[in-house]
């Protein structure tokens, strides 16, 4: 008995397999636009802030070499505080001698601010030497960064507020800028953190683009928000304080200096200008960035 025959469909013309091959690269460059272009921009928007989309998880990158606390406000100096959030460095007043002592035989990296009463020299610097300290770009002559290069092989240290930084000449003579002062971040009432964090964005991405100029690192030293004042430009007295927006405005500062190769160091003011029960708040949000 013969097998009945199955019937086998034609093989497919070459238009056909064109076609079906046109459709499947239709498809794949559909996906790979919405991949490279349509989620980025829904991230780069969501919640109404705009951050660039490559930045958006910084909690794995690399911290911060110098991390530590800003002690030249501070009364006392004790290793233990800096210990339990895992600083590996301090900022102190050059004038603060036993404090520089029990700071270097704690193994901490040192930097030393000086003021007009007690200077900076090479004698009585840290590992990190702050010799100058301005308020403004007119402040600093043009020879004085020369002449202390040449007679100084040791770190050098420029500490200038964010806004003075574009205006200052011989950048190249030093090897760290040191932030400080106060920042306006240009923000609307109750910003939350991911707002917080395109403010600093702004001034570190400004910040970061001189320094690559230059050739040196960047550390921020002392920086001010008080959280009784709206961190906006021009500022608003609140009248009432706002540790839980001075806690955000640290917490989107500590993302947004992860993975900046030219952040050298973080150290954020202590005694801080919280309510004494919110300092702990601080202290943990700075061992939990920190330990990781």
């Amino acid at each position: 008995m013969t097998e009945p025959t199955i019937p086998q469909d034609p093989p497919a013309s070459w238009a056909s397999r064109l076609k079906t091959v046109l459709f499947l690269a239709a498809c794949f460059a559909v996906g790979a636009g919405l991949a490279k272009y349509a989620l980025p921009l829904a991230l780069k928007y969501r919640g109404g802030a705009v951050i660039d989309p490559h930045e958006i998880d910084r909690s794995t990158a690399p911290l911060p070499v110098l991390r530590g606390l800003d002690l030249t406000a501070s009364r006392r100096f004790d290793p233990a505080l800096l210990k339990s959030i895992n600083a590996n460095a301090v900022s102190l007043n050059v004038a603060d001698v036993e404090a520089r002592r029990i700071a270097a035989s704690a193994g901490l990296e040192i930097i030393v601010s000086g003021d007009r009463n007690t200077p900076v020299t090479p004698a009585n610097s840290g590992t990190i030497t702050c010799v100058v300290r301005i308020k403004r770009a007119e402040d600093l002559p043009n020879a004085v960064l020369p002449t202390l290069r040449k007679s100084y092989s040791g770190k050098i240290l420029l500490a200038l507020p964010f806004d003075e930084v574009a205006r200052v000449p011989n950048l190249h003579l030093v090897d760290y800028i040191g932030l400080y002062g106060q920042v306006p971040l240009n923000l609307k009432p109750d910003p939350d953190v991911a707002s917080l964090r395109v403010g600093w964005q702004n001034h570190l991405d400004t910040a970061e683009a001189i320094a690559r100029r230059f050739g040196c690192k960047i550390i921020l030293l002392d920086l001010a928000f008080d959280p009784a004042v709206h961190p906006g430009a021009p500022f608003v007295d609140t009248h009432e304080p706002r540790p839980d927006l001075a806690l955000a405005t640290y917490e989107a500062l500590l993302l947004e200096t992860r993975g900046r190769e030219t952040v050298a160091g973080v150290f954020p003011t202590w005694p801080p200008k919280l309510q004494p029960n919110h300092e702990n708040e601080l202290l943990d949000l700075l061992k939990k960035n920190w330990s990781k």
